[in-house]
């Protein structure tokens, strides 16, 4: 026993071979009372010293060197990394589970993680009795037991407990569910595996929360068992899996997308067009235009919206279809439309395409600065309508001619808001249209109006039949985006000395009275 008190007395020597002899000895010899100063040479400034401290502690097996030997999985040499993963795998402490599922997965050093996952193992078949317990806990009445299970396992914190906490989701009790949402998010390291698992859980609400971790981990190898889940006989676990499929980025998801597409209600079509767009590429882009041509409902306005927020990317491609689709007149608004909302973007991005050696983009690019009156680039345009090409020419003619209409109209004195005329105006009307307010489409198209102040249609029809007086008030129509426009929510503004205009909010064009 005085032997083992000399040599722990040597682990403080200034000498680094008198402290590593000490400590490889005391630990052959499984010296329980050495474990606090062996624990202590774990931050020794030589990794020689610290590494042998550490097996050390692994030989003698107190559970009190666990805390710092987990602290030691982050150490910058791999030899004592190494030596505390092992360390640790004799003492199956289930505190070191998801630092080491860490380690194993993300560690620059084979070796590392080859100890590492056999650590692992170890670990998992030491608590798998305790996680036994632990998942019975949660069917407790006691909301009590059931909040200490679901921290348990978030401490634990393998594969085995994600897969019961994802049950937990469903729990009675709301602070149960979110307190299991916040240990799974803590414990995503593990992978996709019981996530895939829970996909296909009884509990809908599982399948769709699984569907969600899946998107965040963007891991293509959960890809397959998400497009499955496209099919899920609840809507929920289906949005769940769209959105999720947007987040992965995988193009497999455009052809399913597009048979869902034919069925499935608005809130699922928001999230489908919005993944569609997230995916992009050639294939994600060309059914987002399929989508604004071919359809005349929701899908189309919020394509419309998707496209529009792509910004510069889009520009281009999109100018392409509107050529191939030249005849097709709600195609053409519609791009107008999209072109607009790009703004000073767009307009410079087209600008710099003028000089591109491609005679086809040269062309669409003065086209699309006509389509956005783009007067700020007006003098380069005009330089094309002397251009040798006949093509180019006519294009750039009719594009100044498009741009002048805006320029003259912007000549006129500045702009003022008159508050007095908005407010004469809408005091009457503006308790009717908010009754219309959510009215997207009648099933005719020229019997719609369209609110310019909140983007909502009205229908002339319903306004007729329920009250009448609707009728009475006067409507504009945008020229150039052809939507009809009540002079309530249109821009009124006054101009020079008493003099009003009705311009559309959207386009700045003065409307025309239907």
């Amino acid at each position: 026993m005085l032997e083992a008190y000399k040599l722990i007395r040597d682990l403080s020597s200034k000498d680094e071979y008198v402290r590593l002899s000490a400590a490889r000895t005391l630990g052959n010899e499984k010296v329980i009372e050495a474990v606090e100063p062996l624990t202590a040479l774990l931050s020794d400034h030589n990794v020689a010293v610290r590494t042998i401290a550490a097996e050390a502690l692994g030989k003698i097996g107190d559970e009190r060197a666990a805390n710092s030997l987990i602290s030691c999985l982050t150490d910058d040499y791999s030899r004592m990394r190494k030596a505390a993963a092992e360390a640790l795998g004799k003492f199956g402490d289930y505190r070191a589970l998801t630092p080491m599922i860490h380690l194993a997965q993300t560690d620059t050093d084979p070796e590392v993680r080859a100890i590492a996952r056999k650590t692992v193992d170890k670990i998992n078949n030491v608590v798998q009795e305790i996680i036994d317990k632990l998942s019975d806990e949660l069917s407790s009445p006691r909301e009590s037991d059931r909040k200490q299970a679901v921290k348990f396992l978030g401490r634990i914190g393998n594969i085995q407990s994600v897969t019961i906490l994802l049950r937990a989701l469903n729990d009675r009790s709301w602070d149960i569910q979110s307190l299991a949402s916040e240990e799974i998010d803590k414990l995503l390291i593990v992978g996709i595996e019981p996530f895939l698992k829970g996909l296909k859980d009884n509990s809908w609400q599982v399948r769709a929360s699984s569907a969600d971790y899946l998107g965040r981990l963007q891991n293509l190898a959960a890809v397959e068992d998400l497009l499955v889940s496209l099919e899920d006989e609840k809507i929920e676990v289906v949005r769940a899996s769209a959105k999720a499929l947007g987040e992965i980025k995988d193009r497999r998801a455009l052809h399913p997308f597009n048979k869902i597409l034919q069925k499935c209600d608005n809130k699922t079509k928001e999230i489908i067009i919005n993944s569609i767009s997230k995916i992009g590429g050639t294939e994600g882009f060309e059914l987002m235009l399929s989508i604004l041509r071919r359809n005349k409902d929701f899908s189309r306005d919020i394509s419309e919206e998707k496209l529009a927020e792509m910004g510069t990317d889009a520009l281009l491609s999109l100018m392409f279809a509107l050529e191939e689709n030249k005849d097709d007149v709600k195609f053409q608004d519609t791009v107008i439309r999209i072109l607009n909302k790009t703004g000073d973007k767009g307009i410079k991005y087209f600008h710099d395409q003028l000089s591109n050696y491609d005679k086809r983009i040269r062309k669409i690019s003065i086209q699309a600065l006509g389509y956005m009156r783009a007067w700020e680039v007006i003098s380069d345009i005009e330089a094309f309508t002397k251009d040798e090409d006949e093509e180019i020419k006519e294009t750039a003619l009719s594009a100044v001619k498009m741009i002048n209409k805006k320029k003259k109209r912007s000549l006129k004195p500045n702009y003022i808001f008159s508050g007095s005329i908005i407010d004469r105006v809408s005091t009457f009307f503006t308790s009717t249209i908010k009754i219309f307010n959510n009215v997207r489409k009648t099933s005719r198209e020229d019997e719609t109006f369209i609110c310019g102040k909140c983007g909502k249609m009205i229908s002339r029809k319903a306004s007729t039949d329920l009250l009448g007086k609707l009728e009475v008030m006067r409507f504009g129509m945008c020229p150039q985006c052809n939507r009809i426009i009540c002079n309530n929510c249109a821009m009124t503004v006054l101009i020079g000395d008493g003099e009003t205009s009705i311009s559309c909010p959207k386009c700045s064009v003065e409307l025309r009275e239907v």
